[in-house]
Formats: structure tokens, sequence, C-alpha cells
């Protein structure tokens, strides 16, 4: 596992050098394919094979081929959804920022997150309602989100604000300060700051995901080194009450970075000062399985902090992450929460 690891960071970062010097054996290129699949990394990767390793099994070859493809196909339309979004609401004078969509690599998604003004959101779901459909999204999210379904893109996920299950983590006014234009799939998007992403992305692997594939591992490590004021954060951390959670995943994401690319020169990221005042420590272990599932009792650690401190009981959080992490093992850790994978891990042995 360990060598496996070590392809896939070395395959992910698309250095020519450290790829074309790879020693894999031909058993071991599919489960290096489902381990980039796994880790949401398989475009990337497979992009990065084709480039710059020239003895690609002919066994492995198509399926290479056919994951670029189909990759490509996917990467298409991110860029024409990207690009219909900035058109339309320009056209409707509409500010706008795309969110939680930017990556350190290409990857594939199925949708992208816009965030508009509140003042703003009914009239973006009725523009966007002459392009497709628009839907209520479930629960209490469907208070500050619609899903929108056009024909030939993504699906375009338009919030008026960023909560999870009715718990709000960082504000409107803070999101929309100083935000900035960004590249994703080529395309020049406005999105928000470093920090902002920083702590959206941060409270979705708290309150939705509670696993760290490597595309997120090594873009939240790439957010937290590009903070210049960390005081910001914190502020907005003491504001909603979720300090210690922040700090315990940061705590858990330092270490794990420097467990996987430990052997480079690692920039300073998490104030280390922070980090020491943790109150828990958890076990990592010596054979790290990425994805990085969060331990249960870090899970159950942060719904009592969150019960205590934002005076909800998340019964619908706890119930359905017990039934993914069931589903998880159950499946042989192929059915993972909150994700479909776009390329059939079944294609891959095929």
């Amino acid at each position: 596992m360990v060598n496996n690891i070590n392809s896939l960071i070395a395959c992910t970062e698309g250095i020519p050098e450290t790829i074309s010097n790879l020693d894999i054996s031909e058993s071991d290129w599919i489960n290096l394919l489902e381990l980039a699949a796994k880790n949401r990394v398989l475009y990337t990767v497979s992009k990065n094979i084709l480039l710059y390793y020239s003895s690609i099994p002919i066994s492995i070859k198509p399926k290479i081929d056919e994951i670029c493809k189909i990759g490509d196909i996917w990467n298409t339309k991110l860029q024409n959804t990207l690009e219909f979004i900035n058109d339309s609401f320009s056209n409707q004078n509409i500010d706008y920022l795309i969110v939680k969509t930017s990556r350190s690599f290409p990857y594939i998604t199925y949708d992208v997150d816009v965030l508009v003004h509140p003042d703003d959101y009914v009239d973006s779901i009725n523009f966007l309602n002459e392009f497709g459909k628009s839907f209520t999204h479930p629960r209490k999210q469907g208070k500050f989100q619609k899903n929108i379904f056009i024909n030939k893109l993504l699906n375009i996920d338009l919030h008026k604000d960023f909560s999870w299950e009715g718990s709000k983590y960082v504000s409107n006014r803070f999101v929309w300060t100083n935000h900035q234009k960004n590249r994703i799939a080529e395309i020049t998007c406005p999105t928000p700051n470093s920090d902002v992403e920083l702590l959206i992305n941060m409270a979705h692997v708290l309150s939705e995901r509670r696993y760290l594939t490597l595309l997120d591992l090594v873009y939240i490590w790439d957010l937290s080194v590009k903070v210049k004021n960390w005081d910001i954060v914190f502020r907005q951390l003491q504001l909603f009450k979720w300090m210690e959670p922040f700090l315990n995943l940061a705590l858990i994401v330092t270490q794990l970075y420097g467990k996987l690319f430990g052997g480079k020169d690692i920039v300073e990221s998490f104030p280390r000062e922070r980090l020491e005042t943790c109150s828990k420590q958890y076990f990592l272990g010596d054979n790290i399985e990425m994805p990085y599932f969060l331990p249960i009792s870090f899970v159950m650690d942060t719904y009592r902090y969150r019960i205590s401190e934002k005076r909800t009981i998340p019964l619908w959080d706890i119930a359905y992450f017990f039934f993914t992490t069931i589903r998880y093992h159950i499946s042989r850790k192929r059915r993972f929460p909150y994700y479909l994978f776009w390329y059939p891990l079944k294609n891959l042995s095929q």
C-alpha cells in the first residue's frame, strides 16, 4: 500500500522524471488506478501517465485511453458550465462567486456551486429556470440552496448562504470580502479568497464528507499555506463556534500531509501554536490508507461539540454517518459517502 500511495502521489503531481522512473508491476496497475479513482485524481493521474510513462502494459493502455477520453468529456462539460455561468450572470448584472469548485489538480465533478447575494437569489432562480429546471435541495439546506439541471451542462447548485443542516460556519459578508479571479478548467471565474475557501472546504469535510481524499488533502493544504492573516480566520471560527473541530481537523491534515509528503521540504501551514492547544490527539498509525476516513471518535467528538456549542442535535447527520460508514465497509470500501465514480471501478478489473 505504501508503494501504491507513493506512486499515486508521483503520478498526481505530474513530475516527468519521477513518473518515467516508476517501477510498477503489471499486477499493480489496476490497484494504482483504483486508488486514484477513490482519491478523485483518476483523471489527472491517467493524463500524466500517458504523457510521461513510456512503458504502459498493453493490457492497461486501452483503459487509460478510455479514462482520458471520458474525463475529457466531463472536463469540457465543466468548461461549458463555467462559461454559461460567466455569461448568463454577467448579462443579468448579478454578482456571483464560484465556490468549492477549484482544486490543485484537474479533476472531475458533477456540479458547480454558485453563490449569489440573498437579494439576487430569487431572480437568479427565475432566469436559470428559463434554461432548465430547479429543485429544492433536501432537508434544511433547501432554505438556502436550489439545484439547477440544464441539459448538456453540469448541475448548478445555487446558494444564497453557506450552511450545513442549518448550522452556519462563515458569514456571508466575509465570503464576499476580497474575492478574486481564479482559473478553473482553464476558465477565469470569480471565486472567494483563500481564507474563505479554506473555511468552506474544512466545514464541508467536518459536516458532510468526513473523509479526506488526496484531492481534498492537497487542496486544503495549499489553501492553508496561502492564508496571510490567521486572526481573521480565527475570528470566524469563534463567531460561529467551531474552533475546536477546525483545529482538530487541521491537526489531522498536518499529520497526514507530513506522513505522505514528509520527504520534502514542507512549507509551514496551520499555525503550530494553535495546533498545540488541541485537547485531543487522534492516532493516525503507521499504515496510512487513502482516502483517510476520520476516526469515529473524532466524528462523535464533533457531534458533541456541535450539540454543546450550537445547541442543535443533528440526528439526521448522525444516522446518515453510520449508514454510509456501514455501507462503505459492506461494499468492501467501494461505496463512498456523497460520491459516485464517474468511471466505474468494475471497468478497471475487466
